[in-house]
């Protein structure tokens, strides 16, 4: 490795004040040093690199080709192997030889912008001898180039558009910033068309956050996205949703979001900003409910989530004995008083919409038996299940009682804010 580090770094600081850009950056760091770099937004997304051909390491090939890391390579190579955590806990540069850089050993740093993660920087060599001064010039690099992105003249060009962040504020504070919103009105600077879909994203970990790789990834895939950080969670507007079918769209979002045991609950669709908070609402409410009753999935629709999000408001709002209804209560004391399973039995055949031949083979029981038994339980509990008004009634109770068994606990969970 040539190069002098003092000297390179007071000529960096001095072309940084004079507007330098990061290829230009990356270049001066090749000249000085003859080692390869590359340098890449939190979400793997290309700002410079430099080199004097092809990068031996085929992942930075990939980079520069595609203009970011493939998903498949974040998922099943940096996050599996641990890189992501190593680099952005580390406190400088580290050295990097384990997983898919076994081969192309480097040292590699986080960039922090006032004190928030902005990218990775990168140095490639061969020679394990230069480990330690790579390393030491790394931390370097990731420093100054932490410089370069608070400065003026890089903000005006690539930093997020500061009108973008006023508009996410209005947006996603109807209760504070009731007046009428137009995103016409603030073009050129925005340019979004319905049809829209909010999303709101958290973690079950209460100690978890989201990270800026995270939103760097979302930003990824989603480039035109109008969002906003409250507390732990990622408030996003999704524009021109016509042009992909929900089941795309939510799958889509599955697919960044799982890797990082990451929820999102979503709206339905909508074309005006006039009632925001009805669907600001929506995505709250499906986030809520779909983590207490299936925390096995990523992404609850309020649609898709409807009858949870009833429920849930229900269950939280009322005491829990006027929850469920007094027949099915009487029907659970039965069963465990003599040993038997009808509430089972009543449950199958509600879900099978009172058809006695499904809710057998639901139960995997003779069409018989389950005459037998539903006649038992109408003589017991002296009510028809056939009439609609009964059945509904029941119906909801089982539900409640589902959300009740499954989800008590949930009930502490830092989703519960919302």
């Amino acid at each position: 490795m040539q190069g002098n580090i003092t000297e390179f770094y007071e000529e960096a600081i001095l072309r940084i004040g004079e507007g330098m850009n990061p290829d230009e950056f990356a270049h001066m760091v090749y000249e000085y040093f003859h080692l390869p770099i590359i340098i890449v937004d939190e979400g793997y997304k290309l700002l410079a690199y430099a080199n004097d051909g092809s990068f031996e390491d085929p992942y930075w090939e990939d980079i520069v080709r595609l203009g970011t890391a493939r998903s498949e390579t974040i998922t099943n190579h940096y996050l599996k192997a641990g890189y992501l955590e190593s680099i952005s806990g580390a406190e400088g540069a580290i050295y990097v030889d384990w997983g898919v850089s076994r081969d192309y050993p480097q040292s590699c740093g986080p960039i922090y912008v006032n004190k928030e993660l902005g990218g990775f920087v990168s140095l490639l060599f061969m020679d394990p001898a230069l480990k330690d001064d790579a390393c030491r010039l790394n931390a370097r690099i990731c420093r100054l180039f932490g410089l370069l992105l608070q400065t003026t003249s890089y903000q005006k060009r690539t930093m997020r558009n500061p009108i973008r962040q006023v508009f996410a504020r209005k947006f996603f504070d109807p209760e504070n910033l009731s007046e009428p919103l137009d995103a016409d009105s603030y073009r050129p600077h925005i340019n979004i068309s319905p049809e829209y879909r909010i999303a709101v994203i958290g973690t079950f970990d209460e100690g978890g956050k989201l990270s800026e790789h995270v939103r760097g990834r979302i930003r990824t895939g989603y480039p035109n996205i109008i969002y906003l950080t409250k507390q732990r969670f990622l408030y996003v507007l999704f524009e021109s949703c016509h042009d992909a079918s929900d089941e795309i769209m939510e799958e889509k979002l599955t697919q960044i979001l799982g890797t990082y045991m990451l929820h999102a609950g979503i709206s339905e669709r909508f074309s005006s900003f006039k009632d925001r908070a009805l669907y600001i609402e929506q995505a709250e409410a499906a986030l809520r409910a779909g983590t207490w009753t299936a925390p096995e999935q990523t992404v609850y629709s309020y649609k898709d989530h409807y009858s949870s999000v009833m429920l849930m408001a229900a269950v939280t709002s009322m005491a829990r004995e006027n929850l469920i209804p007094d027949e099915l209560g009487a029907l659970r004391r039965y069963d465990e008083e003599n040993e038997t399973n009808y509430a089972e039995t009543l449950f199958a055949y509600l879900y099978e919409r009172n058809d006695l031949n499904r809710s057998a083979a639901r139960l995997h029981i003779h069409r018989n038996t389950m005459h037998y038994r539903m006649e038992k339980i109408c003589q017991l509990l002296r009510i028809d299940p056939d009439e609609p008004q009964t059945a509904l009634r029941l119906e909801i109770g089982f539900g409640i009682e589902r959300f009740l068994g499954t989800g008590a606990a949930s009930l502490h969970s830092p989703l519960k804010w919302l």
